[in-house]
């Protein structure tokens, strides 16, 4: 298999979950709504609140993952004598490590603002003029 062809498929599987992780938030959503209804979806709601709140934390800790190894690498470079070349690698290291720590804030922002921007309608909110 050809680095273009690992690429392409690399770039499908991230597609695929970004979409399932949509698609479940906007299921939480629609459960969450229905779900008193129902004593069946109550059960399915809680188990797509829990695999919601295990991303969450998951993103957090790849988050903290991060920063301990960009810590790590900061202190390596001040405390080691290290060579020019080693300087550029670590530097494109810490470089490589600051864009995915980006991309984690960003989905972690992203799944927290979606979950935060449903807003539950029932019956009982709705204000009649």
């Amino acid at each position: 298999m050809d680095i273009f062809s690992r690429d392409k498929i690399l770039k499908q599987i991230q597609c695929e979950i970004k979409k399932n992780r949509n698609n479940m938030v906007s299921e939480l959503y629609n459960l969450e709504k229905i779900k008193d209804d129902n004593v069946y979806l109550r059960e399915v709601y809680s188990d797509y609140k829990s695999y919601h709140d295990y991303i969450v934390n998951m993103k957090k800790d790849q988050e903290i993952q991060i920063l301990s190894l960009l810590h790590y690498l900061e202190k390596s470079m001040l405390e080691a004598d290290l060579t020019d070349r080693l300087t550029r690698q670590a530097k494109h290291e810490q470089q490589v490590l600051l864009g995915k720590l980006s991309e984690v804030r960003n989905e972690l922002s992203e799944i927290t603002q979606k979950a935060e921007n449903i807003k539950v309608v029932r019956p009982e909110n709705i204000k009649i003029d």
